[in-house]
């Protein structure tokens, strides 16, 4: 069994120790760039259960979030997409009754509105 400290990862890679809109949409899910970060922590774990035959790479050689987002087929069409929900969900109970509902929903129109796809499920690749 092994543990992966997520608290502790976004605690230690946050301003004042407090995670915020650097890794959440709001309370609970994550952004892309929260999941990269989970998930790398995650195959950190892994990779230590692992005999070092299994692996072709230099331990902590980890592909970066742009590549990884390239090789899982992320668009600026997925994007706006997840964006557009996210700003759905913000416009109900329990969010718009959160003191910081506004910030909360500008944080999240910000990006949304530079992503503006094409109107193409294909769309252009995430290019971050």
């Amino acid at each position: 069994m092994t543990l992966c400290d997520a608290a502790g990862l976004f605690e230690a890679n946050s301003p004042q120790t407090v995670p915020g809109d650097e890794w959440f949409y709001e309370h609970v899910h994550l952004n892309f760039d929260g999941n990269y970060q989970l998930a790398r922590a995650w195959a950190e774990q892994v990779e230590k259960l692992l005999p070092g035959t299994a692996t072709n790479r230099a331990a902590g050689d980890w592909a970066p979030q742009a590549l990884c987002e390239r090789r899982l087929g992320l668009t600026d069409w997925n994007r706006s997409a997840v964006l557009a929900d996210v700003l759905r969900r913000l416009g109900e109970p329990p969010f718009v009754d959160q003191l910081n509902h506004t910030q909360q929903v500008a944080t999240v129109r910000s990006p949304l509105a530079r992503s503006a796809p094409t109107g193409e499920q294909g769309g252009r690749s995430a290019s971050t």
